[in-house]
């Protein structure tokens, strides 16, 4: 982690030091869609179109952040963040009132024309419906969040902390450094990059022709493996480190040419061979793409390549598909449509279908495609057929949200279920740990924007989940339902899924 964090301030000191001619950047969340941090579109900011009036109190609730400062120098933006949610499960067990209780804080700004800020900060507590409880009470962290303890009876106590730099060294050149997600891709879920692992320390450097066709994204982050090192000692030992290069080639702009393509590699690298830390190379902080995977000893390496287009078809209407293959016959494909427009009525309507295949391969010790135990690309992990679709309807304030997925896992009639570079899938641990089995879900929202300048809302909710098998369950039914009914409030800065 030392090492890492001090290359990361060699590369911005560098960086800083060269860059004495700059060109004007827009703000983070503006960058092309294809590589962002978790951060949700803004389809439904109205911050700009709201009349400005009522009192201060007022406009602090439902219109501005609760503090806005901006100069010709300087802007800075500071919130409350909110996920509070109250429900009951239908069908369940000992705790049928369930809750999650998060607060948080957020720092956004920029100083001149070339540096971003952005910084968040999560204290949460929580009692969560009983399949989402065995995914993370086997995992031992919360998707999106992190590493848990114990709260009171059959609940979780986890805190959260992201950030991120933006510098626009030169007008083909930008440098982000943070702690956070990143997402790869135009569908709902990425076979390469997505945002349902933890946050994790990362740079990213981007280059870009003068036109805006041809742009490079190279990312560099430290993972861990979710296993710890060999100890006994009574104090408790650390997560075995990896780290992580991602590359992502793209030409083409959608709304030029209406065709986007790009090439895509990620390499993992496990430094921990037989019971020893190896030092981590030098190569790994130069941006070049695919150095440190051809100077890296093959053992320690794992690598999985992708290709992706987008067509914009006319009429707001685009067609995209990604695919991945790895070197031991590993494979997945994304075929998706989405639809979206403005008028009266804000609308995005999407349908999407997810193939993994995990090949025949055995799986490397600490060098899968994982992140403290949770998966980098889908959340289904590696051996599953998806399709998927979702909505989102606004008028004015007043909004709907569904997203439904229908899936099948470990199923026999796929390739061989073992893995080499993706992770377990998410199962149902308590009724359906590894057996081939069906699962049906479906999360719908209605719900207001009370404030569109922090992305603030409240809502109802219904999350039915159905899990179903042919074979015989441990438990010893052959379904599990999960039926949640739920209110709350919510400041939507970043994508925390339920769907999976």
């Amino acid at each position: 982690m030392k090492s890492f964090a001090a290359g990361c301030l060699l590369i911005v000191t560098c960086t800083s030091v060269l860059a004495q001619r700059i060109s004007p950047v827009h703000p983070y969340v503006q960058q092309d869609h294809q590589l962002k941090p978790a951060v949700w579109p803004q389809l439904i900011d109205d911050s700009d179109t709201l009349p400005q009036s009522g009192s201060a109190l007022s406009r602090k609730m439902f219109q501005e952040p609760l503090l806005h400062y901006r100069d010709s120098v300087a802007e800075l933006r500071i919130f409350p963040l909110f996920r509070l949610q109250a429900g009951r499960e239908a069908y369940n067990q000992p705790d049928s009132f369930l809750y999650l209780n998060s607060r948080g804080l957020a720092l956004e700004g920029s100083l001149g024309k070339r540096l971003f800020f952005q910084s968040t900060w999560y204290e949460s507590q929580a009692k969560f419906p009983t399949f989402y409880r065995d995914f993370v009470a086997s995992t031992g962290s919360v998707p999106g969040f992190g590493r848990t303890k114990a709260f009171k009876t059959n609940g979780f106590d986890f805190p959260v902390v992201s950030g991120l730099l933006a510098y626009k060294a030169a007008s083909f050149f930008t440098i982000w450094a943070g702690n956070g997600r990143q997402k790869m891709g135009l569908g709902y879920r990425s076979l390469w990059l997505s945002d349902f692992a933890n946050p994790y320390p990362y740079y990213r450097f981007q280059f870009q022709s003068k036109d805006g066709r041809w742009r490079l994204d190279d990312i560099r982050a430290q993972l861990n493996s979710g296993r710890r090192f060999p100890s006994f000692a009574t104090i408790e030992p650390g997560f075995i480190p990896r780290e992580a290069a991602f590359h992502l080639l793209s030409f083409g702009r959608r709304s030029v040419e209406r065709v986007e393509l790009g090439l895509f590699m990620g390499s993992i690298f496990n430094r921990f061979q037989n019971n020893t830390l190896t030092p981590m190379q030098a190569s790994f902080f130069v941006p070049l793409p695919a150095l440190p995977s051809l100077l890296a000893p093959q053992e320690q390496v794992s690598n999985r390549y992708g290709f992706q287009m987008a067509v914009n078809v006319g009429a707001n209407l685009d067609l995209y598909s990604q695919a991945f293959v790895e070197m031991k016959q590993a494979f997945g494909t994304q075929l998706g449509l989405l639809w979206s427009g403005q008028r009266t009525l804000r609308w995005s309507l999407r349908a999407e279908v997810n193939l993994a295949d995990a090949g025949p391969s055995t799986p490397l010790p600490a060098g899968n495609y994982t992140h403290a135990n949770h998966t980098l690309a889908h959340p289904l992990g590696d051996n599953f057929l998806e399709a998927l679709f979702a909505a989102y309807l606004q008028y004015k304030r007043f909004y709907f949200d569904a997203t439904v997925s229908l899936s099948e896992v470990n199923n026999a009639k796929l390739p061989s279920p073992k893995r080499f570079f993706g992770a377990r899938p998410t199962a149902d641990l308590a009724h359906f740990p590894n057996e081939p089995h069906q699962r049906a879900i479906a999360d719908l929202r209605l719900g207001c924007l009370v404030n569109p300048s922090t992305q603030t809302r409240v809502y109802i909710g219904l999350l039915q989940r159905v899990v179903s098998s042919p074979v015989a369950s441990p438990a010893g039914v052959p379904k599990a339902v999960t039926q949640f009914w739920s209110i709350g409030l919510s400041t939507d800065l970043s994508n925390f899924t339920n769907v999976f």
